[in-house]
């Protein structure tokens, strides 16, 4: 602003828009009228030898230097986070990439309002998740429901903390897809097919798949052969390239499977195998209680972005979990169990 001050008093005003009152000695006429207020801050700025576009110029560029200064002051007077980490352990639900991109946004939220450290460590099945966090491990995981209830079976000072909510959905729907070109119409056409799976303890990829099956007369065990894909986006892709006739997902990743170049167009919906609670982040049996609290608050304070609730591990809050939340699961799992039993020798 100085620099434009001191030219044009050297200069004058220079505009395209000439007027009388521009020339060198020109007045402006008197002609008794009042200017509209727009046209009276054309005439100061012709005066002081300021164009208009110089000073919203200067304005423009003093306001961007307000907010760049007030925001690092921000970053400079926050305190970097301190202390021991905060280990919070996540199931291969997809691949490992995609949850640690997905899920970044939280973990720096999480980092912000506990003042904590935080990493976020992914396991390569859901068993290893269990027991990392049973062993001390790490203090906090994010459970799927059915190895949620597994989990809390062999302890019971395994804690829910946060139930994940999904656009508002506490809940996903398991899927049974079938392969372009197999002759896969019903859950009963299942028998003497290759089914892919995510995980032994998966909720929507095997349990609901499972029960479906037997309820259709089949004997999971005998009539299909299971081909275990590792996570939900694996099973998609193998179910693209043909290693199985079928398999179990949810419904997230089934629309969501474009964004990370997986081909699901010749991919057939067979049924809806159940409702699924979405994942709960838990505690471990040695978390304290006020580190618990302070996990807990921070969760349910968490509001991404639209831009920053990811591709597939689309967490957009988190709520107080209910016992009513795993019911019915809890059901299924007893009577999966039963079944089991009597079946063994």
């Amino acid at each position: 602003m100085k620099a434009a001050v001191a030219r044009a008093k050297v200069e004058g005003f220079k505009d395209d828009d000439k007027t009388a009152w521009d020339e060198p000695g020109g007045r402006a006429p008197n002609t008794g009228e009042t200017l509209p207020r727009a046209s009276l801050s054309v005439r100061a700025s012709k005066r002081t030898g300021l164009s208009v576009k110089e000073l919203a110029l200067a304005v423009g560029l003093a306001l961007v230097a307000t907010v760049l200064g007030g925001a690092l002051a921000f970053r400079v007077l926050r305190p970097p986070p301190s202390g021991p980490p905060l280990l919070v352990g996540w199931p291969p639900t997809v691949d490992a990439v995609v949850l640690a991109a997905d899920l970044e946004p939280l973990r720096r939220h999480l980092e912000r309002r506990t003042g904590r450290p935080v990493q976020f460590l992914y396991t390569s099945s859901y068993h290893e998740l269990s027991t990392l966090l049973l062993d001390g491990g790490v203090q906090y995981a994010s459970l799927p429901p059915t190895l949620f209830v597994r989990t809390e079976r062999q302890d019971p000072r395994v804690k829910p903390v946060a139930l994940k909510l999904i656009g508002g959905a506490s809940g996903i729907d398991g899927v049974l897809l079938a392969a372009e070109g197999t002759d896969i119409v019903t859950i009963a056409d299942l028998k003497g097919k290759t089914v892919c799976v995510p995980d032994d303890d998966s909720t929507t990829g095997l349990l609901f798949p499972r029960m479906a099956a037997r309820k259709a007369g089949l004997d999971w065990e005998k009539d299909v052969t299971v081909v275990k894909s590792g996570n939900h986006l694996q099973v998609l892709r193998d179910l693209a390239s043909k290693r199985c006739q079928a398999g179990g997902t949810y419904s997230g990743a089934f629309v969501n499977a474009v964004t990370q170049g997986i081909d699901v167009s010749q991919l057939r919906q067979i049924a809806i195998t159940g409702r699924s609670p979405q994942d709960t982040i838990v505690a471990g049996p040695g978390a304290p209680a006020k580190e618990v609290d302070a996990l807990k608050a921070a969760l349910f304070a968490f509001k991404p972005a639209a831009d920053e609730s990811g591709s597939i591990e689309r967490a957009t809050t988190f709520i107080e979990p209910s016992p009513r939340d795993y019911a019915a699961l809890r059901e299924v799992i007893a009577l999966e169990d039963a079944e089991s039993s009597r079946g063994k020798p």
